[in-house]
């Protein structure tokens, strides 16, 4: 018990020490809670009681001159101000009502008409800022425009139609951007190589407010242009490379008799022969053969403002490799290692067509144009 009456009181102490300064501070909001949670425990508490009702006057005297200021003023985005003050009182004349010990000193003002007015107000304001920024009729004032009706909307959940106005100024607030690729090689391409190309999954890093497209739409005016120019397409010849090592393995090779220094066979203790297992080195050969072709594809990213003006360019060199490896042995099957038998299972395979490789390219290309334009997608909104 006196162990619970020292926490208590060592509680109550810091409790009453954070209030005090809080007070001095000019933080009466924070003071008034730390009374309120004290007095709760000692509702009589003389020092407290006349503390918090210090505390709780001045913060409305302040509070109130503060909103006639603000309404003096005149200016209609000062409602959401005014309409927070309000809220704040409110919540510190419910906070203190909860008491049992309500000073004598302390008054409750009622706020609720006046909190209800500068809410309807505050929300209009917002409504109708946000009415001017969508008629300007441009992306970035139509984002602003978005902002404003949200804010409507923490003030009423229906009122107008907000809902609709969000919808609006959400689509003029995005920035369309139109992918394609142009061919300079002079090759032909494989059938189908420019469309695989265009298949290249832009909406994944689609964001609120930048939607990519790579078939172009007759009703969008697209704000930026991404232009993937392939400038240049090598492939090498085909290339087999033979690299031969040889696995070597004992194995047991029947047996011998055991000789005495006189050339005769000796004897164990029950008069049986004595013999000795006999070993034998035995080697395989393995012929490895390392098949390899490489395809590069050399472009760049170009990306354009609605003006055609280039706003970055950006180099990427794609490079995909086919490589097979096989392997026969020649010798004694029985010396090869774990790794080796599983290459003498690979037999050769036909190369891939030059117009193979160029299409196997396409997936890497996909990827790292995707990775690029993530990368710059700050420029793009």
């Amino acid at each position: 018990m006196k162990m619970i009456f020292y926490y208590i009181t060592l509680s109550l102490f810091v409790i009453s020490c954070g209030a005090k300064k809080n007070y001095t501070n000019g933080n009466y909001d924070l003071a008034i809670q730390q009374m309120v949670k004290k007095l709760r425990k000692k509702p009589d508490h003389f020092k407290t009681l006349n503390l918090l009702e210090d505390a709780f006057n001045i913060a409305k005297v302040r509070d109130l001159d503060r909103i006639n200021i603000l309404k003096q003023e005149g200016t209609p985005e000062n409602w959401d101000q005014i309409f927070n003050i309000y809220s704040k009182i409110k919540t510190r004349q419910n906070l203190v009502k909860t008491l049992t010990n309500i000073p004598s000193g302390i008054s409750f003002t009622n706020v609720n008409e006046d909190l209800v007015q500068a809410k309807k107000n505050a929300a209009e304001y917002n409504y109708q800022k946000g009415i001017q920024l969508l008629n300007n009729n441009n992306r970035f004032d139509a984002r602003k425009a978005a902002d404003e009706f949200e804010a409507v909307k923490r003030y009423f959940n229906t009122y107008k139609d907000v809902d609709q106005k969000i919808n609006e100024a959400n689509s003029k607030g995005i920035s369309y951007v139109l992918f394609n690729m142009t061919n300079e090689t002079n090759l032909i391409m494989p059938k189908g190589f420019e469309d695989e190309i265009l298949k290249v999954s832009l909406t994944d890093i689609n964001e609120k407010w930048t939607r990519f497209h790579t078939n172009k739409q007759s009703n969008i005016n697209y704000d930026y242009q991404i232009n993937f120019r392939m400038m240049n397409i090598l492939v090498s010849p085909e290339q087999m490379r033979e690299k031969k090592y040889t696995d070597v393995d004992t194995i047991e090779d029947g047996w011998d008799y055991v000789l005495d220094k006189n050339g005769n066979v000796e004897k164990d203790t029950a008069g049986n022969d004595i013999k000795v297992k006999k070993y034998a080195e035995i080697k395989c050969d393995i012929i490895e053969t390392q098949q390899l072709k490489t395809t590069q594809v050399n472009g760049s990213l170009e990306f354009y403002d609605a003006n055609n003006q280039l706003l970055k360019n950006a180099p990427l060199v794609s490079e995909t490799v086919f490589e097979h490896f096989s392997a026969k042995a020649i010798g004694n099957l029985n010396a090869l290692k774990k790794e080796s038998k599983k290459k003498i299972r690979n037999r050769p395979v036909p190369f891939p067509s030059n117009p193979e490789m160029i299409f196997r390219s396409s997936e890497q290309i996909k990827n790292m144009i995707k990775d690029i334009v993530y990368a710059q997608r700050n420029m793009l909104i």
